[in-house]
């Protein structure tokens, strides 16, 4: 079983992180240097507009790779400092656990395609939306698409994929090509007997979810929805053997 989550737009070049770990590369690296090359060739005034970013944030990341060399220096899972991984909590993960950490969660990556939390990557800003591709993909959905599907497919080996990412990212995985079942988790709060999906929750909650299956090595559908984190609980009578719902 494998849990995949989104990565982040924050992130955090001064984060600390053991020098012992058993470091990897990530899987697609050429096709990130292809990538690279294309945005390479923009202008920072370009690059905004492509983005949807303001000037400043333009200016750092035409920086970024312009100097982007493919010998990543940062831990993807220690780099990225979003909500998602607020809730992960690296910082505290224990240092026993991982390599069930590395076995038992994906980061989807608009530059990467698919990313182990310890591969090494540079910092950089490339939404799975962005209209860019390379090679005659038009977007990086089809850029990334057959790739990311073809590795998670030969991961799970027709175990369950549990989704934590946003539907902007996990929508570059063909569910009908991945020979595995796909668990969708929904995260709610309970507001005067109304329930709610709260972005900035939910983001932690997916990044909780992920630490806890590594923590625990979770390896079921069933052992999932005994989670009860940030006082979560499971709703059975609002979830299907497809989608789990945790109210709070």
């Amino acid at each position: 079983m494998i849990a995949v989550i989104s990565p982040a737009k924050s992130l955090n070049e001064n984060a600390y992180f053991p020098e012992n770990l058993p470091f990897t590369q990530p899987l697609f690296t050429d096709k990130a240097a292809r990538l690279v090359a294309r945005l390479k060739k923009m202008t920072p005034s370009e690059l905004a507009g492509l983005m949807k970013i303001s000037d400043k944030l333009a200016a750092l990341n035409a920086e970024r790779y312009d100097r982007w060399s493919g010998e990543g220096a940062y831990p993807a899972v220690y780099l990225y400092a979003g909500d998602t991984y607020k809730g992960l909590n690296i910082g505290t993960f224990p240092l026993e656990k991982i390599p069930s950490l590395q076995n038992k969660v994906r980061i989807i990556s608009g530059l990467y395609g698919l990313l182990r939390p310890l591969d090494l990557i540079e910092p950089y800003r490339l939404e799975m939306k962005t209209p860019v591709g390379a090679e005659g993909a038009e977007n990086l959905y089809e850029y990334w698409k057959d790739d990311v599907t073809a590795r998670l497919r030969e991961e799970l080996n027709g175990e369950p994929l549990i989704n934590l990412a946003s539907k902007e990212y996990a929508s570059v995985i063909d569910r009908e090509k991945l020979g595995a079942p796909v668990i969708d988790v929904e995260f709610k709060e309970n507001r005067d007997g109304k329930l709610k999906t709260i972005g900035l929750f939910a983001k932690k909650a997916r990044g909780h979810m992920a630490r806890w299956i590594a923590e625990n090595d979770i390896r079921t559908p069933e052992e999932l929805k005994a989670y009860n984190g940030l006082s979560y609980r499971f709703v059975p009578e609002l979830s299907d053997s497809r989608k789990f719902v945790f109210v709070r």
